[in-house]
């Protein structure tokens, strides 16, 4: 009976992953569309709120995408490729933003697709995502990778490099909900969308469930005393 119970919940688990990994896939589409149509409400949910960059709906889709097929590979092993190869472009987005912000450069990727208005929290370069957002999906990035090599190492390494990410996303939206507005004035999460929060928190808990008898993620989930507590 118990060994039962322990396996819907992973079922229950995976499923989930999977789930979010759509979730992430059609809010990057949304925002997308809301930039192309000029639709204020898919851009920041609240029009007076600051805007998901293109950029950020892209990683979104590219890192949905590859989580995706992550969990397709766990069936068919013929996806694993592409699932690095989004992961890597979602990698080299927010890497390259990460260097534009550290050293002040314009590699002209902000608006690369799209011109960009200004926001209501104006920053010196529209279109950019917030370095914390980068830093979340170059985090990320590195966690999808890792994960596509199938180590017991590499696993543990995704595991713990993603539950670390998912501080960055939980600290803005604590400030979101909690209406702390200094929060803006920190240069680093001072662009970063509501809904880019949400779908990073999203994107790391899936990141989590995709595999949860395996890695750190088998001591959160145990039926014994120490996965209970957790």
């Amino acid at each position: 009976m118990n060994s039962k119970i322990k396996s819907l919940d992973y079922s229950v688990l995976t499923t989930s992953s999977l789930v979010i990994s759509v979730v992430c896939i059609v809010i990057g589409g949304l925002v997308l569309l809301g930039w192309w149509s000029d639709i204020e409400y898919l851009k920041s949910v609240v029009p007076s709120f600051v805007t998901m960059k293109v950029n950020t709906a892209l990683c979104f889709i590219f890192a949905g995408s590859s989580l995706f097929l992550l969990h397709r590979n766990l069936t068919k092993h013929n996806n694993l490729w592409l699932a690095q190869i989004f992961a890597a472009l979602v990698g080299t987005i927010s890497l390259l933003t990460l260097l534009e912000i550290i050293f002040q450069w314009n590699l002209g990727i902000d608006e690369l697709l799209l011109k960009q208005s200004l926001d209501k929290f104006v920053t010196a370069s529209p279109g950019r995502m917030a370095l914390a957002t980068a830093l979340t999906f170059f985090l990320i990035s590195v966690a999808l990778l890792l994960l596509g090599f199938e180590k017991r190492k590499a696993e543990w390494a995704a595991q713990i490099i993603t539950l670390v990410t998912s501080i960055i996303p939980l600290i803005s939206l604590i400030c979101y909900f909690y209406n702390v507005e200094p929060i803006y004035e920190v240069a680093a999460f001072s662009s970063m969308a509501l809904h880019t929060a949400m779908t990073a928190a999203l994107m790391c808990g899936g990141i989590l469930f995709l595999r949860p008898t395996q890695g750190f993620m088998l001591v959160i989930t145990s039926p014994h005393s120490g996965g209970i507590i957790v």
